[in-house]
């Protein structure tokens, strides 16, 4: 004690120090009219700032991760926010409690190669769980950032984590090998960067789970799931016996609470990751390898790497996928140990008291690793020039290491032999006893049930429950009644808006599927022809893993039909009609009358379309998401909202025409690329509005009585400046194109 006193009385004065000597530093700002002028618009009022001070199209392209070479972090109030780091190292020998995880604003600046550097604006907390994320002697610590303007190279969401907390270059080293594999990895490298003026020291960058990371992986956005750590840390001395109670926890509430229809989405998944949690032991997760494929795999190529920390079940981190009903595993933390000693293989000949062996052979992590064998179809060297390519310098020996170690483990876990016993797994009882008697009281659980509207809030050992109204509308982690905080558990009961008795599935060539959900629109298909009636509130998706080849493909709407004022529907549909993960070869596609956020959803697809004709759209004609096509012919015709929207896709079109669109003709934006032989647009609001790090090549351009010919800016802060390339521009606007700050314009003629 007394040598932690002396530490604490040095490290105070190396504090006192540091507040004299560094002053707050603020950043320049740009107050004239001119810049006011070129950053928003009055009229187009989903614009904000532009990126980085206004930083043209051509300098962004060089604000890649890739090309980071540092970092600046100052805090605003430094005082507070090493004070804070005082309180840490007093309060605790192992830990860092919650109450020292509160957000500071700070300013960064961001440098990247070519003599380009950015002005940030951000919130950052101290991150990690025990004091190793602590370093006093420099005091460093590992940070949480959410950059509240701006990005770096799309990520606004990072961890900053002290390379000792992590193996960092093997960390690098696996999360690439893991992407290639195809798992959801977050970005990791190492970076530079100086806290509050001070010299620069290293830090292991990794992205966090967010939308933006769904985004930047082509996946739609939908509930992210975690295990909650609310006893596994402090409040662990509630628990009997040291046994952390654990149980899901949803990571992305606003998403969720954005409409009921995420609510049963968020429901259905916190359900399925809770039913896998319960059955399992406490440690490790148990589940059915037959119906969580990704999920094994997943473990198998963690175990390969000995990297059993990360499969530990408050470590577990998922994206659920509604469409398909499942849970899909992301990588985190994995604390390899591949280099420092050989894999403990498991043998399942005998049964193991060990807790990871067990589950290792209960979730049949042999067949995982056989399946793996077959996927690797790249080499150590592949994964060396990836990561050069990404500026990351490490050794070629130690990825070579790694690599080998990885393949010649999971040949050896393959060929474990399975007792002749049954290791399907076995549900346990939830939480009877685990918690406290003499806390018992500060402790309970909750269930929403949408359907009533009403909420069960329960004891610590759901025994004694009540139901209540529920009234704030909105699902949170935790609420508090009378003194006592209930967690939410999600709901034991049959949800009823997620029971679609009327859907009806009918197959085509091709291995492709139509499902009509909930309604009974009519389907018929005769040669090369399919009819689509579609009845009251039904939406039809076209799916499956073949070719839509040759067909004419006919929809009619329903005057009848009612609008639902929510954006998705509970199965994250927003057409009335969608393709999924289709590709198309020689369709024709025609639509009449729609009252869905959009008449028709290419999502996931590729291939081409001979021609597309859209009329009379309550919303949007056509929305092309996460898709790689080419269309011949596109025609679009009164919608009440933009003609054709497309996000992160690539796509060529040899002709559109827009005529009577309330917003845009064409809105073009997260990244996508797109080229245009001839574009007609007419009566629109605005005839093109680019945004969010897009580019458009048109040869010719034809406007004629829209408000607007072109609007470029910036929506949605993990996006930068577009690029609009015109060979031939005829279109003089009723008001001022708004050309934002930094984007890139280029008109011929």
């Amino acid at each position: 004690m007394i040598e932690k006193t002396s530490k604490l009385i040095k490290y105070f004065f190396l504090f006192l120090l540091l507040i004299l000597l560094f002053q707050p530093k603020s950043f320049d700002t740009l107050n004239n009219k001119e810049f006011e002028k070129l950053s928003t618009s009055s009229y187009v009022s989903d614009s904000i700032e532009p990126y980085c001070q206004g930083l043209n199209y051509r300098d962004y392209q060089q604000t890649k991760l890739s090309n980071l070479t540092g970092l600046e972090i100052n805090f605003i109030d430094k005082t507070s926010w090493y004070k804070n780091i005082f309180s840490i190292y007093q309060s605790n020998e192992i830990l860092i409690f919650d109450k020292n995880k509160k957000k500071y604003k700070a300013e960064i600046i961001v440098y990247f190669k070519n003599e380009i550097s950015c002005n940030f604006m951000a919130e950052i907390r101290v991150s990690g769980d025990y004091q190793d994320h602590l370093r006093m002697s420099d005091l460093s610590t590992s940070l949480d950032v959410s950059l509240t303007t701006g990005n770096i190279d799309g990520i606004v969401k990072f961890k900053l984590f002290l390379p000792e907390t992590r193996d960092g270059e093997s960390e690098i080293i696996i999360s690439t090998i893991m992407k290639e594999l195809n798992f959801l990895v977050p970005k990791t490298r190492y970076i530079s960067a100086s806290i509050n003026n001070q010299p620069e020291i290293v830090f292991v960058f990794q992205e966090k789970l967010s939308r933006e990371f769904l985004e930047k992986n082509g996946i739609r956005n939908s509930l992210l799931l975690e295990t909650s750590e609310e006893f596994f840390w402090e409040n662990r001395i509630l628990s009997n016996n040291n046994k952390p109670l654990l149980f899901a926890k949803i990571l992305n509430l606003n998403w969720v609470n954005l409409s009921p229809y995420n609510q049963n989405i968020a429901i259905e998944g916190l359900n399925k990751y809770n039913n896998l949690i319960f059955k399992s032991n406490g440690s490790y997760l148990s589940y059915d390898f037959q119906q969580n494929q990704e999920i094994l795999l997943y473990d198998s190529a963690m175990y390969a790497f000995d990297s059993v920390h990360g499969l530990g079940l408050h470590n577990r981190k998922f994206y659920y996928d509604n469409f398909e009903n499942k849970l899909v595993p992301v990588f985190y933390d994995s604390d390899t140990q591949i280099l420092t000693r050989d894999l403990n293989l498991i043998n399942c000949e005998k049964i193991s008291d060990i807790a990871f062996e067990e589950t290792a052979c209960r979730n049949h992590l042999f067949i995982g690793a056989k399946l793996l064998i077959s996927k690797v179809n790249f080499t150590s060297e592949s994964i060396y020039l990836q990561l050069l390519e990404e500026n990351i310098e490490i050794e070629r020996v130690k990825v070579e290491n790694i690599f080998n170690k990885f393949i010649s483990n999971l040949k050896n876990i393959s060929e474990t032999k399975l007792i002749e016993k049954n290791l399907e797994p076995e549900k346990i009882s939830f939480i009877n006893n685990i918690i406290q008697e003499d806390k018992s009281k500060e402790v309970g659980f909750y269930f929403l049930e949408l359907a009533t509207n009403k909420i069960k809030i329960c004891d610590y050992n759901l025994v004694n429950c009540k139901l209540i109204d529920w009234e704030t509308d909105s699902i949170e982690s935790s609420i508090l009644i009378d003194e006592t905080k209930y967690y939410f558990l999600g709901s034991n009961e049959p949800n009823s808006l997620l029971t679609n008795e009327e859907d009806k599935i009918l197959t085509i060539d091709n291995n492709i599927k139509i499902k009509n959900f909930y309604g009974e629109s009519n389907i018929s298909v005769t040669e090369n022809i399919i009819n689509i009636e579609l009845k009251s509130d039904s939406k039809i998706l076209f799916y499956g893993e073949g070719v839509l080849e040759n067909w004419t493909i006919n929809i009619f709407g329903s005057d009848e039909s009612s609008v639902n004022i929510y954006r998705q529907d509970q199965n994250s549909l927003t057409g009335c009609v969608t393709f999924y993960n289709l590709v198309f070869k020689n369709i024709n596609l025609n639509s009449s009358i729609s009252k869905c956020e959009d008449s028709i959803n290419f999502l996931n697809t590729s291939g081409n379309l001979n021609s597309v004709f859209i009329e009379n759209s309550l919303f949007d004609g056509l929305d092309i998401d996460f898709s790689n096509l080419f269309i011949e012919n596109l025609t679009i015709i009164n919608s009440d909202n933009d003609c054709l929207d497309i996000s992160m896709s690539k796509v060529k079109i040899d002709k559109l025409i827009s005529k009577n669109c309330f917003d845009k003709g064409l809105s073009i934006g997260e990244k996508s690329e797109i080229i245009i032989d001839e574009l007609v647009v007419i009566n629109s609001n605005m005839g093109i509005g680019i945004k969010d790090s897009s580019s458009l090549t048109i040869s010719k351009y034809e406007g004629t009585e829209n408000n607007l010919c072109i609007a470029m800016y910036r929506k949605k802060e993990e996006f930068g400046p577009s690029q609009l390339n015109i060979e031939n521009k005829i279109c003089e606007p009723i008001l001022s194109d708004f050309i934002q700050r930094g984007q890139e314009l280029n008109v011929k003629n």
